[in-house]
């Protein structure tokens, strides 16, 4: 009995961690409610700064931002190995709630950059990273299941949280709406790092971490695993699949009301669904990865946004169905990358140093999120976005030649392991 007991705690306590990893990205994913901020902030710094600002001028805080993701991501990565992730979040949390309270007072278009676009963005890219790759160890058995929950959370922040922004701005005005969503995500963020100090207690020891990789493909630092063809190859892969998704819903509204001739009304109530597809599919979609397979789910997802991309192509004003059976395959696609990419990285490199392997790796969605919008705005003429979706679906093209790839590195494994089998 007191073995069953003990049993129960550790397995109970990694479900716990992954439930308080969702609650935190539910409500922490301030990122997306930038565009809710962007004009009222414009309209206080013109007040205060006497220059006449408009949201577009702030556009370099969210791209500062999203560049500072990765690093931190990082950096955090080798603490997470090794100690796990309760400090980490404690620490991020008090940086995310110190940069939104910072934020709201700003009164430059500098200070406005040092603290949501630098601070904040190095503290969520803190936390994320730990969530997510924490999961991905406690869950070797449904690494996509784990990572597509807490992606999932981390989706669905967008459609709530604008919302919530929104009626804090009209009703306290936007330097209060800051502080309160500084008050309230950086709060739960410490609360979360606090209940990690005892739900995972002990469970990042160097023993613990190695019963769990005994089973384990490889076991990889990042200067083993970037040297190989398979990290290049994931690499191009996720870029190829996150560079057509981001392309496309960045500018869902834009695309749904100038090519398909949506209403404003109609176009925000698309780009909702697109959101709502997006983040419903990850844990579906994580579930369905640690059956079947990881490469074969994110192939099979290539191929259906390349039909959805044609779909676009040959759509005009009117054809509703196109476009919303194309912004789904798109949101699916991305959505699927999203999901199964952590557990994929932990599959062929190992779960014991994924938090800084995965971090790198995800420079490749990075790199699309930076590149993707540029894109799109020299590609596209006028009201035509053709050249865009051509570019969306080389890029498809790309990564399915990158699946290729992958698939002959695993057949070339396998027939490895079967004759050192045999000659054993």
């Amino acid at each position: 009995m007191p073995f069953l007991h003990s049993y129960m705690a550790v397995h109970n306590s990694r479900w716990f961690f992954l439930a308080i990893a969702c609650l935190i990205n539910l409500f922490s994913g301030s990122l997306f409610t930038w565009s809710v901020f962007a004009g009222p902030k414009a309209v206080q710094l013109s007040a205060l700064t006497g220059a006449d600002l408009t949201a577009v001028d702030l556009a370099i805080t969210f791209a500062v931002c999203n560049l500072m993701g990765p690093i931190p991501m990082i950096l955090s990565g080798f603490v997470n190995d090794r100690v796990g992730p309760a400090w980490l979040l404690i620490g991020g949390g008090l940086v995310v709630g110190a940069s939104l309270y910072a934020a709201g007072v700003s009164a430059s278009i500098t200070s406005l950059v040092l603290s949501y676009g630098v601070f904040f963005g190095i503290g969520m890219g803190v936390v994320y990273g730990s969530l997510i790759n924490t999961s991905v160890k406690l869950f070797p058995e449904r690494r996509a299941f784990a990572a597509g929950a807490v992606t999932a959370a981390y989706g669905f922040c967008s459609v709530i949280l604008p919302h919530i922004a929104y009626r804090m701005i009209e009703s306290s005005g936007v330097e209060l709406a800051f502080k309160y969503l500084g008050f309230a995500t950086g709060g739960l963020i410490v609360f979360g790092g606090v209940c990690s100090l005892f739900l995972l207690k002990g469970k990042f020891s160097k023993q613990e971490i190695r019963k769990e990789e005994r089973n384990s493909i490889s076991e990889m630092n990042y200067r083993k695993m970037v040297v190989t063809p398979r990290f290049w190859l994931m690499f191009v892969f996720l870029f190829s699949g996150a560079f057509s998704g981001i392309t496309l819903i960045s500018h869902a509204s834009l695309i749904a009301s100038k090519q398909f001739g949506f209403t404003a009304a109609a176009a925000a109530t698309a780009v909702s669904y697109i959101a709502l597809v997006n983040t419903s599919s990850r844990l579906v979609i994580g579930y369905v990865a640690d059956k079947f397979g990881y490469l074969k789910t994110l192939t099979l997802a290539c191929v259906v946004a390349i039909l959805g991309m044609l779909l676009f192509i040959v759509g005009s004003k009117g054809d509703n169905v196109f476009f919303f059976i194309g912004a789904t395959t798109a949101a699916l696609a991305y959505g699927s990358f999203m999901a199964v990419y952590p557990a994929y990285t932990a599959r062929n490199f190992g779960s014991l140093h994924n938090s800084v392997n995965y971090s790198i790796m995800f420079c490749g969605f990075a790199a699309a999120g930076f590149i993707g919008p540029m894109v799109m705005k020299q590609l596209t003429i006028g009201d035509d976005f053709r050249l865009v979706y051509f570019a969306a679906i080389a890029a498809l093209v790309i990564g399915l030649l990158s699946a290729v790839g992958l698939y002959r590195l695993d057949k070339r494994t396998q027939r490895e392991h079967v004759h050192n089998g045999v000659q054993s």
